[in-house]
């Protein structure tokens, strides 16, 4: 079973919707299956709508939610988004991060057309 929470919304000049939030399972955005969760918990995903209510993309980093959490999240744009929050264990997409306490991140998600 697969179940979402959104946490954030920013909605955009342009009329696109920038969410994140956590999950289990592996949700579906439109065309994007994010990784599944940990059995054991939730992970993060940020995602950008259309006007229309379609999926422009979708990224669900590995971070089951008992190891991070998103504490907020701003978007320049419909493809740059900055997310903060905590972890002790996350991958971004570059490679795991390890942390042996609670440590803050801030990354930006920049999105090629």
């Amino acid at each position: 079973m697969t179940h979402s929470h959104l946490l954030f919304a920013v909605a955009l000049a342009t009329g696109e919707i920038v969410i994140a939030g956590t999950y289990e399972g592996a949700p579906k955005f439109g065309p994007f299956t994010l990784p599944a969760a940990p059995t054991d918990g939730w992970s993060g995903y940020t995602a950008v709508l259309a006007p229309s209510a379609d999926t422009l993309w979708a990224f669900g980093p590995p971070m089951p939610a008992s190891n991070g959490f998103i504490l907020s999240a701003v978007a320049a744009s419909a493809s740059r988004i900055a997310l903060t929050g905590t972890f002790t264990s996350v991958d971004f997409g570059l490679g795991p991060l390890e942390s042996p306490d609670q440590s803050e991140y801030l990354v930006v998600f920049e999105r090629s057309p």
